[in-house]
């Protein structure tokens, strides 16, 4: 949708970056606060 790979309208292409970014804020809040020190194997 966000590449223009299909049809979408504008406005769900707005929603769709706004979201995107959204989830990338998280990620990186995420990243900081556990200072690089994150283990997939540990639950």
């Amino acid at each position: 949708m966000v590449l223009r790979t299909t049809y979408a309208p504008e406005d769900g292409r707005t929603i769709a970056w706004y979201e995107l970014r959204q989830l990338l804020k998280a990620i990186d809040g995420t990243l900081k606060q556990q200072g690089g020190k994150l283990d997939i194997y540990k639950g």
